[in-house]
């Protein structure tokens, strides 16, 4: 069975900043980027009144005896309510998890919609691969990461194979039930809109559900995700989310990539959709089509969709000849653990906005290491009570007590302007 825990928030925002706001007015706000201090003191920092603020959007669990040793979370909210949301599921034996966050934009229904069902997507392809014959079966009812202990039985997604039969499914295998979940899932979220659509094409009158499910069908959401079993980890990206590796090498960290952002600054992105649409202008000031900034995510059927499904309903783009140009296939990547693999960060892009990998490794480090300069990393690394992901998120803001109260402080009308919605997953190995 595979325990389950959630939070986010549904929204209908569809004319959200986040497809609209110049880049520049994100960057600006991220100008620390460039000058975050290298003497970064956890134990200093815990104590000041705007880390405390933060504290209030955390949560962890130790969970001896699993897969990883500890998983923390937090998340800050530009839009309101906030677009972004994570999902984490544990088998019964703790042998095997799967980690995912979402960034959603024109409005959080895509992203809760990816809480709810990518992860059971995910472990229902993964029962199908090993050929068990018992049904998959869901019970959602547990909300917070921090009801959690080692010995939970409420809120369970029960998989009803052993998890560590995950293990003897072949690497290809595995990315291919990743692949599949990702795009049925997409599928599965604007089947009704399209539904819809195809009745209204065929003479039905259109009511006011029908068109607040088609209009739901324009919120999109990057979405990335984690496998993490014993031996191997497995991330799938769709969009700009980024899962970066803590790796230890005696006293020296490293940052390894384990996503690479799927937007204009990707070559290999900018080559697929030029393929896939010779002749055509794709990328018109870095975004696709000069609206969407991820060259990959779920949802926003306006760059999927054939334009007669939406003409007249949503608006209408004037190179739009070939679609569709969007897609939720993720690109898949495979690692195998070693003892200097230490920790791993999902996040949305909020965070990556204003901090490079290198500087997030570095504080995670950091936090690990205050009470042991050894940087043990045994459960001495968890004493200290300190969350990293609220530290990642701490100089996300600026690293210092003035500019995080100053963020905070920011008026609900004006926070989108210099910062987006931020969501960390820490997840120690």
């Amino acid at each position: 069975m595979i325990s389950l825990f959630r939070f986010g928030g549904l929204t209908r925002f569809l004319c959200s900043a986040w497809a609209v706001q110049p880049q520049e007015n994100i960057t600006a706000s991220c100008i620390h980027k460039r000058a975050i201090s290298a003497n970064i003191s956890p134990s200093k920092t815990s104590q000041s009144a705007p880390f405390k603020k933060l504290k209030q959007h955390q949560i962890g669990r130790i969970l001896r005896g699993s897969t990883f040793k500890k998983v923390e979370a937090v998340h800050l909210n530009a839009n309101n309510p906030i677009e972004d949301s994570f999902s984490v599921g544990i088998s019964e034996n703790m042998n095997f998890a799967i980690f995912s966050v979402f960034d959603g934009h024109l409005g959080g229904e895509c992203s809760q919609y990816l809480q709810n069902t990518l992860n059971h997507a995910i472990s229902k392809d993964l029962h199908d691969c090993v050929n068990m014959e018992d049904d998959y079966q869901l019970v959602l009812n547990m909300e917070q990461l921090d009801q959690l202990n080692d010995t939970s039985s409420g809120g369970l997604i029960r998989l009803p194979w052993r998890s560590h039969a995950v293990q003897e499914v072949a690497q290809n295998t595995l990315q291919m039930c990743l692949k599949d979940a990702f795009l049925r899932v997409d599928s599965e979220f604007s089947k009704p809109a399209l539904a819809d659509v195809r009745n209204v094409m065929s003479g039905h009158k259109m009511t006011e559900e029908m068109l607040d499910r088609i209009m739901k069908a324009q919120s999109g959401a990057c979405g990335l995700t984690a496998v993490v079993e014993k031996d191997r980890l497995f991330v799938a990206c769709t969009g700009d989310c980024r899962a970066v590796l803590g790796f230890q090498a005696e006293y020296n960290w490293k940052a390894i990539n384990l996503s690479t952002d799927q937007n204009f600054e990707n070559a290999r992105e900018v080559r697929r959709l030029q393929e896939a649409h010779p002749g055509e202008k794709v990328v018109i000031n870095g975004r696709l089509l000069g609206g969407l900034a991820p060259f990959r995510a779920f949802g926003d059927v306006n760059y999927k969709w054939k334009q007669e499904h939406f003409e007249g309903i949503f608006p209408t783009y004037q190179n739009y000849k070939t679609p569709p140009y969007l897609t939720a296939e993720p690109v898949v990547t495979q690692r195998e653990r070693t003892n200097s693999d230490k920790f791993l960060i999902l996040a949305t892009d909020g965070l990556w906005d204003c901090l490079s990998s290198e500087h997030a490794v570095s504080i995670v480090a950091k936090v690990m290491s205050e009470s042991d300069p050894s940087c043990v990393t045994e459960d001495v690394s968890f004493r200290t009570g300190k969350n990293a992901a609220t530290h990642l998120l701490y100089h996300a803001l600026g690293g210092t007590d003035q500019t995080v109260s100053r963020m905070l402080e920011l008026e609900a009308d004006q926070r989108r302007w210099f910062r987006d919605d931020i969501t960390v997953l820490v997840v120690y190995l």
